[in-house]
């Protein structure tokens, strides 16, 4: 571990510097993890503080160490400018935006929409979202703290339109199910991957949903980072009407065409030349295992005793 005069030397150094910008604070942080994720062991205020003030469209928000940003201010109001505009109309409809962050598309959106719901994995974003909605006099953003999977089966409200605007490595299938689940008309899903935003794009379609329209955001210049903000819209049919059918007024089906008994009795007079009785038909019916129904017409002359299945059988062979 680096000398606490070395590191301070550094923040001297750091302070000295010909900057364009205010200096806010110097953050050492701590992190002996291999993994390639934003995290610490131990994260120290070396000067100043270990927040900072960032306005973004008309509004505020106060970004500490670990809260997810856009780095690029400038780019990220064409991104989110992009995004409010394939949104479209939000008067009185509540959206979702899910894997919302320090909540800024949440914010973005919640003056002109009824109500804004966010969801965020990360409860340290989460309360910098509150936070921000509070700064900003917001008070028709609601934001959760939890796994998107799991929050959106809790979640009682049917959403009029959804944001999407999850980490690298996409959406979980599971999770994505869930979302078409909700059938909303229209979606706006934010990608920072294009691999991971054609893998989710391909399920959407699969189940009903079509690109209505994409653009590419250049929020890093030089690099082969690309933002994508794409238009979903629910594929539905265009007119509808509405048919009165009267079932009784349609033709018999091939299983309503079956023979009657006194078509089978006539059949066997004339084939054979043997009276059968409707007793019989049902015995023989149920000898092969064919449902019978209870036949309530029988003959006054019908007698059940007077032939068996065996003898009638003997009879016609």
């Amino acid at each position: 571990m680096e000398k606490k005069a070395d590191l301070m030397s550094l923040v001297e150094k750091i302070k000295a510097l010909d900057l364009s910008a205010k200096l806010c604070g110097v953050i050492h942080i701590i992190n002996d993890g291999l993994a390639d994720v934003v995290q610490s062991d131990e994260t120290r205020v070396l000067y100043g503080q270990e927040y900072v003030y960032e306005e973004l469209l008309g509004l505020k928000f106060k970004i500490s160490v670990f809260s997810f940003f856009q780095t690029n201010s400038l780019g990220a109001e064409v991104l989110y400018s992009k995004a409010r505009e394939y949104i479209g109309e939000t008067k009185d409809k509540l959206i979702f935006d899910l894997y919302s962050g320090t909540g800024t598309i949440a914010q973005i959106l919640a003056p002109v929409a009824k109500k804004v719901v966010g969801v965020e994995i990360i409860e340290e974003a989460v309360e910098a979202a509150k936070v921000n909605a509070s700064l900003n006099n917001l008070e028709n953003c609601e934001f959760i703290a939890g796994d998107v999977l799991k929050v959106i089966d809790d979640l009682q409200d049917k959403p009029d339109l959804i944001v999407l605007d999850p980490p690298r490595d996409g959406i979980n299938p599971k999770a994505l199910q869930k979302i078409i689940d909700f059938g909303v008309d229209r979606m706006v899903y934010i990608s920072c991957k294009p691999t991971s935003l054609a893998r989710d794009l391909e399920m959407l379609q699969e189940q009903g949903y079509k690109v209505v329209k994409a653009a590419a955001i250049d929020q890093f210049p030089n690099t082969n980072h690309v933002e994508t903000v794409v238009l979903l819209s629910q594929q539905k049919p265009d007119d509808t009407i509405e048919i009165d059918l009267d079932l009784d007024e349609l033709d018999a089906t091939s299983a309503e065409l079956k023979a009657t008994y006194q078509e089978i009795k006539d059949y066997v007079l004339k084939e054979f030349g043997l009276k059968v009785s409707n007793l019989y038909i049902s015995q023989i019916k149920r000898k092969c295992g064919i449902e019978v129904g209870e036949n309530y017409n029988l003959p006054k002359t019908e007698n059940p005793k007077s032939a068996t299945v065996s003898e009638r059988e003997r009879r016609s062979n």
